[in-house]
């Protein structure tokens, strides 16, 4: 199974040199963890703002990872730490050299390109359960109040977030999106990229959580999530937990054990482990016995 990886293609130089190199030369090989085929978003002409009137499509062309190459710039000829030299050929013209830098950030999301939905990996997209919706699309009087009956919830499988809107002030309609991974940016903010499973489109998101679990995402008008702020988003989802019946423990998870971590949500009522894996759903533990740094809990599907 081919996997894919978030890769910044930094251009570190660029250089032209008029001497050829032989094939021989060609040694260097590229780490398996990020051979593949990928997408990269070409263009996108929407506006910041909602327009009834624009149809035309995102657009995307594919970038090929190979062993020694990538299909945007060449045979790669040297790697120097974690960086690698490629050269492409071009007909009647010098080798053009780039130094290029792949960065792993988090399965299936790319920052230039993502690998085709069919050999992605199954992802999360930082939150599980389910979730009263409010909704806002900016620049239209598109929105959805967060007792509408709209929902959003993840019970069915942990990488797809099944989205019902209802009673808005457009008709109803249900909507599946593709948790491609989540990541966080060099601010420390977090940032999910999801599909739309119909239009085939991708869309970066600017996640926050608030102190009662309430999650706010703020898309983009496209997968870009460079400049990606709270006031600039093209639309905003705001999720708040459905309470459930409040379940009585004997004991609450110690302070040490608490936190966030890349699958694992401690806090002091609640562990919940998110599994990784096509259909999983996320595990809900909580506190039983204390018996010093060990600890006994229930567990149960979310």
């Amino acid at each position: 199974t081919e996997k894919a990886y978030i890769l910044n293609l930094k251009i570190l130089a660029k250089f032209l040199i008029d001497i050829e190199f032989s094939d021989a030369a060609c040694a260097c090989r590229l780490d398996n963890s990020i051979h593949g085929v990928f997408k990269r978003q070409l263009q996108s002409n929407r506006n910041l703002v909602f327009d009834s009137s624009f149809t035309d499509p995102i657009i995307y062309d594919e970038i090929t990872i190979s062993a020694t190459s990538i299909s945007e710039y060449g045979d790669c000829y040297e790697k120097t730490g974690q960086s690698y030299v490629f050269g492409l050929k071009r007909m009647g013209r010098p080798l053009c050299y780039r130094c290029v830098t792949p960065i792993l950030r988090s399965p299936n999301i790319l920052q230039l390109a993502h690998q085709q939905e069919a050999n992605a990996e199954p992802a999360l997209c930082h939150f599980d359960g389910r979730f009263a919706l409010e909704y806002d699309l900016k620049g239209a009087e598109l929105n959805c109040d967060m007792d509408s009956g709209s929902e959003v919830h993840n019970c069915q499988s942990s990488s797809i977030l099944a989205v019902k809107f209802r009673n808005c002030s457009f008709p109803d309609f249900d909507m599946s999106l593709k948790c491609i991974g989540s990541f966080r940016g060099s601010n420390g903010s977090r940032y999910i990229v999801v599909s739309n499973e119909e239009s085939e489109e991708y869309r970066c998101g600017l996640l926050t959580t608030s102190s009662d679990y309430t999650h706010s995402i703020y898309f983009s008008r496209d997968s870009l999530c460079d400049a990606l702020t709270k006031d600039g988003a093209f639309e905003t989802y705001t999720l708040k937990p459905v309470q459930s019946e409040r379940v009585i423990t004997p004991c609450q998870f110690p302070n040490w054990v608490r936190g966030e971590y890349d699958t694992l949500t401690v806090t002091a009522d609640w562990l919940e482990y998110a599994q990784i894996g096509q259909g999983t759903v996320a595990v809900i533990s909580r506190c039983v016995h204390i018996s010093e740094d060990r600890l006994l809990v229930y567990s149960e599907t979310k």
